[in-house]
């Protein structure tokens, strides 16, 4: 999980920034500590979203249990988001699992010349969430049984915006709700991308279902990447910070 930094900058208009930082440490071990699902909201390039995906995933060096939820990402940036095989402690292909939902059907490990075609992957297609809904939830749950230490189970949900666009409102809450309790069971982290604004319907519509509401964007002038964290339940938001 990315978080800013030792910055100056962390402070706000009425709190300093030892408060704002102190306060953001605190929360961000909690989440580690029990399970968090975090949504990644925001209008940069796609591919701004997978390098901040990376990032929440893990790092490379350190055993992680991944597991993709696919409806629009393509294999490209499931293999960035994918520790080197030299640096992983052990191999991508037993560490990582993929549930795809991508209408129509596009299998991520079809392409030989990827490492990514060597991942488990399971294509699901229905009609209420439900098949995804299980898939995604036994995928973590066995992954869940194998970790030792909280936040070691890693889940990326790329995106929700298929997903708001094909059910209901109240299906995709629902599937949002259900997976999200098992992600919390096993001490596990998940992050589930909205590649729309932060302020837009849809993403104010499900603020309240996550831990935090991760912002991105990028700065016309230098085309630098840059995050801000927002807290839901509190008035907790830090300022914009590098990527």
């Amino acid at each position: 999980m990315s978080a800013p930094g030792d910055r100056n900058e962390l402070g706000t208009d009425d709190r300093p920034a030892s408060t704002t930082l102190a306060e953001f440490r605190s929360r961000l071990q909690r989440l580690k500590r029990e399970g968090c699902n975090l949504l990644v909201s925001g209008t940069p390039p796609r591919e701004v979203f997978t390098r901040a995906s990376a990032t929440m995933l893990g790092d490379p060096d350190a055993r992680r249990w991944r597991v993709f939820a696919l409806t629009d990402a393509d294999p490209e940036s499931v293999y960035d988001r994918l520790p080197a095989a030299s640096a992983a402690p052990r191999p991508p292909a037993e560490t990582t699992r993929i549930v795809n939902h991508a209408v129509p059907p596009r299998p991520v490990t079809d392409d030989a010349e990827l490492p990514t075609a060597s991942l488990a992957e399971v294509t699901v297609s229905d009609a209420n969430l439900a098949g995804l809904r299980s898939e995604l939830g036994d995928a973590i749950a066995d992954f869940g049984a194998r970790s030792r230490q909280p936040g070691e189970v890693r889940i990326a949900v790329d995106s929700l915006a298929p997903l708001l666009d094909h059910y209901e409102f109240d299906v995709v809450r629902r599937f949002l709700r259900t997976v999200g309790g098992r992600v919390r069971d096993n001490d596990a982290m998940a992050h589930y991308v909205l590649p729309e604004p932060y302020d837009g319907d849809r993403c104010r519509r499900l603020a309240d279902e996550f831990d935090a509401v991760v912002e991105l964007r990028t700065v016309p002038e230098s085309h630098d990447a840059e995050e801000r964290w927002h807290f839901p339940e509190s008035d907790l938001t830090t300022p914009w910070v590098p990527l």
